[in-house]
């Protein structure tokens, strides 16, 4: 369930997030629609959290945890994130014009703010580990595209790195347009496809802790 779970989070919260129903065609939503949600969950952010392994008690503990970081979240910068809690993680998805301008890796001077909230509560988790994927359309060709995203997501580790969290409990890689989550044939969906995301999953001290919690409860 899970596996099914997470992608059909990227589909349709993309959806909503990055176009009202108003504005996305048919065409897109349709395409969408016949997606295999386990051809969008590979190589996404959302696998770190599928294959993060932890079920029962445990689990329940740690998503309780990711529940509260969410809600936090989301009253802060929920407004310009996609954020999502599936199972004991969470996801979330920024639109990557938000965060740079076209064909450009620095991070736009409006979304410091935005990645200072980001750190500010995931400094008040520290037995968490992010991982950043950062992801382009197919505006360029793979080589530029590769090294944009890569440098693009090295940028934003560097900064919530200088803002407090440890670099050691972040994790940045760029996708290029290797993983798209619909066609790039059309304007929209090249928007789509143009994003930022984040999984959020616990360390191996919270999964300790969580296991030791739940086992001093029964």
């Amino acid at each position: 369930m899970k596996g099914v779970f997470c992608p059909l989070l990227i589909l349709c919260g993309c959806l909503v997030f990055f176009g009202s129903c108003s504005t996305v065609s048919n065409i897109v939503k349709n395409e969408f629609a016949e997606k295999n949600p386990e051809d969008i969950l590979r190589n996404t952010a959302a696998e770190y959290i599928v294959n993060s392994g932890i079920e029962g008690e445990a689990g329940s503990w740690i998503a309780s945890r990711m529940e509260i970081m969410k809600n936090q979240l989301s009253e802060q910068i929920g407004d310009s994130v996609l954020i999502r809690q599936p199972e004991e993680g969470l996801l979330l998805v920024f639109d990557s014009d938000q965060l740079f301008k076209q064909g450009l890796d620095n991070v736009n001077e409006a979304a410091f703010e935005t990645l200072r909230l980001l750190a500010t509560t995931l400094k008040q988790f520290p037995d968490t580990k992010l991982y950043i994927l950062v992801h382009t359309d197919n505006s360029s060709s793979e080589f530029i595209a590769l090294s944009l995203s890569d440098k693009r997501a090295k940028n934003i580790k560097k900064i919530l790195a200088s803002m407090g969290l440890k670099r050691s409990h972040i994790s940045s890689e760029g996708r290029g347009f290797m993983v798209p989550v619909i066609s790039n044939e059309s304007p929209e969906g090249r928007k789509l496809n143009r994003r930022v995301e984040m999984a959020v999953t616990a360390n191996h001290r919270m999964i300790r802790q969580a296991i030791k919690s739940t086992k001093a409860t029964r």
